[in-house]
């Protein structure tokens, strides 16, 4: 019995410990509760930007494409923890006119932070 609750106990104090490291190795913070300071999503890394949050219809109105192509649509890429979290939009370019011109999945993402309200976060680096 007592193993057991040694076991119990050092599960509970294990586990947000690693959750907290994942975290912050993941998303840069180790706030769970905040926005992250960095996605990485399709092997790049996205930082967040500083301007002003904003609406579903306003990233929309955006329209991001390629000369030529029409504009892509806006689609939920990833989830911020993985599989239960919130939401990251993005435009992506599609995987075709990415490989044979060398370019990123998207320039920019947004993460949901509210209703209706989303924070973007801007690529960095090179290719």
């Amino acid at each position: 019995m007592r193993r057991l609750v040694i076991g119990a106990l050092a599960v509970s104090l294990i586990t947000p410990l690693a959750v907290g490291l994942f975290h912050r190795q993941a998303y840069g913070t180790w706030a769970w509760w905040r926005a992250p300071r960095n996605i990485s999503w399709c092997g790049r890394t996205y930082h967040r930007g500083i301007g002003p949050t904003v609406t579903r219809a306003m990233i929309e109105s955006q329209s991001v494409s390629l000369p030529g192509d029409a504009p892509y649509p806006l689609a939920t890429v990833t989830r911020i923890p993985p599989a239960v979290g919130r939401p990251v939009l993005a435009q992506p370019i599609p995987a075709a006119r990415r490989r044979d011109l060398g370019l990123p999945c998207a320039m920019v993402v947004y993460l949901e932070t509210g209703d209706d309200r989303y924070t973007g976060y801007e690529l960095v680096g090179g290719p």
